[in-house]
């Protein structure tokens, strides 16, 4: 199976939610009509609740709207979590990753362990501060190389964040304690005992998906097909009581 992933405007779901839904308040609500959140699996549930400001629970509520949506419609049954809190499905099958940044909410599936990370372009300079606790030596001197480029950053952190979904450690895999070079610009790179990172482009942000292959042997899965997820949330948001 090749890798896919649906990718979904946090724009537009906020347009069809202005279309459909009279107010912040009453989207998150549970009253008759505007009750996406019963869409959602409880830990999401849980996790879009927890976000105060209403264009951060809409983020949220995307990307759990693609994992509930894009599960059911291929019956690929419930999620777990792991002990270090990577989902998971319940009754085995194939592995995905979730992340959402800015106007994006995307969903990666893959027949390997696998990590999705979107990372928007800053506007502002990169803080020293941020870059020290981010970035190894090497990387530290392409970045002053390239004047502190925000979108050199974006693209080694979208590299780094999905290396340690993929390997299921998260923010235990510190970031300054591994190298992602050469990110800069080849389709693929291979490192850390054979994971395999993409990265590619999206308007005004940087990706990258990152695989674990089982051995120097074991295939490249190749870049994912992507999908529009808009029809899918389309329907669910017109056919809320019937979903």
């Amino acid at each position: 199976m090749p890798p896919k992933l649906w990718l979904l405007s946090i724009d537009r779901l906020k347009a069809l939610a202005s279309e459909t839904i009279f107010s912040e308040a009453q989207f998150f609500s549970r009253s008759p009509g505007s009750d996406l959140l019963a869409l959602l699996t409880p830990e999401r549930r849980q996790k879009v609740l927890r976000y105060k400001p209403f264009n951060d629970k809409l983020r949220s509520l995307g990307a759990g709207l693609l994992l509930s949506l894009i599960l059911k419609a291929n019956s690929l049954g419930s999620i777990s979590l792991s002990p270090s809190g990577k989902p998971y499905l319940t009754a085995g099958g194939p592995y995905f990753s979730l992340s959402h940044s800015g106007p994006y909410a995307a969903l990666l599936v893959a027949n390997k362990p696998c990590g999705l990370d979107i990372e928007m372009i800053s506007e502002r300079p990169i803080s020293p501060s941020l870059s020290q606790r981010v970035l190894t030596e090497i990387e530290s001197a392409l970045f002053e190389a390239l004047k502190r480029s925000p979108e050199v950053f974006a693209a080694i952190w979208a590299i780094k964040e999905s290396y340690m979904k993929a390997s299921g450690l998260g923010l235990r895999a510190l970031p300054d304690s591994f190298s992602v070079l050469p990110p800069w610009p080849k389709a693929k790179l291979l490192f850390k005992s054979y994971f395999i990172a993409r990265p590619f482009k999206l308007p005004g942000a940087r990706a990258a998906i990152s695989y674990r292959l089982d051995g120097p042997r074991d295939f490249d899965p190749g870049p994912p097909l992507i999908w529009r997820a808009e029809p899918a949330i389309i329907k669910a948001l017109k056919n809320r009581p019937n979903f």
